[in-house]
């Protein structure tokens, strides 16, 4: 893993705590404040992916447990309380200590992130009857959260394109790629029309660029929060191309045949075909 990784992970990673902690203050104030969870769960969403990009593993693993329990709270199968935001502050610092180098996979961190997910499992089971009442853990985008709230699907266009020395940075585009599972199903296609001849080619540089369809009941800036890792290292456009209307089943496999078109369109003439072929009313 390279320095300049890690210690752009440790940048990141501080700011993105300092936004938790402010979120865990304004809750501590209004606990069913749904600015302050969404705050608190992008703040998370975005370490654990990171941290898992920068190969923090034991950082990840605590937010990917963090992530897990708010998603219940977002979905309201939790209330916040004031031992839940005790817990997650107390995250907070083990975060820390692991970023300063005063907690390694060597000492006995790893076990109190064990012991940590553990107890976050339990905080995460829902203790009102339904469906969703023996669950030991979700993840960010769980069934019960999509049935369980008034918020619409919104089917979302991405393109991704890493600048090609982001591979010297230790980076591997489809990690954050992958990740975007955590919000909903997606539909991925590779573009290679800039891959050169293998007299040219540098197994060091990034050639592809990614046009990505998914579907998920998150905002953009959650979507663009996912990518801040790598801001300003890759052209990222987003737009959403529907919302999807409640009770409405909608394939987004369909897209994959449209979106191999993105090799040969830009993100615009793409965004339109995309409208046309599957929302042609719009």
């Amino acid at each position: 893993m390279s320095k300049k990784l890690v210690e752009t992970f440790r940048a990141e990673a501080g700011e993105l705590l300092t936004q938790l902690e402010d979120a865990l203050l304004a809750l501590e104030e209004c606990s069913d404040s749904s600015e302050a969870i969404d705050q608190a769960f992008r703040a998370i969403h975005t370490l654990k992916g990171s941290g898992a990009v920068a190969g923090f593993d034991d950082i990840a693993e605590i937010a990917h447990e963090l992530e897990n329990t708010f998603a219940f709270i977002k979905s309201g199968h939790l209330e916040v309380t004031p031992n839940l935001i005790s817990l997650t502050l107390w995250s907070s610092d083990m975060i820390k200590l692991q970023l300063d180098g005063q907690d390694d996979k060597g000492s006995d961190g790893l076990q109190r992130v064990k012991a940590l997910s553990a107890t976050l499992r339990q905080i995460g089971v829902k203790q009102e009857s339904g469906d969703c009442s023996q669950a030991p853990v979700i993840e960010s985008q769980d069934a019960c959260e999509t049935a369980g709230n008034n918020n619409q699907d919104k089917l979302y266009l991405i393109r991704f394109r890493p600048q090609p020395l982001i591979l010297e940075r230790g980076i591997n585009p489809l990690g954050l790629i992958n990740a975007l599972d955590d919000f909903g199903p997606t539909v991925v296609v590779a573009h290679l029309k800039d891959l050169p001849d293998s007299n040219n080619y540098n197994p060091e540089k990034s050639y592809a660029f990614w046009d990505i369809a998914l579907l998920s009941s998150v905002d953009s800036d959650s979507l663009r929060d996912h990518f801040i890792f790598v801001e300003g290292e890759c052209d990222l456009d987003i737009v959403l191309l529907s919302t999807i209307p409640p009770e409405t089943s909608f394939d987004i496999n369909i897209l994959r045949e449209l979106l191999e078109y993105g090799n040969t369109l830009s993100f615009a003439e793409l965004q339109r075909f995309c409208t046309q072929q599957v929302f042609p009313e719009k």
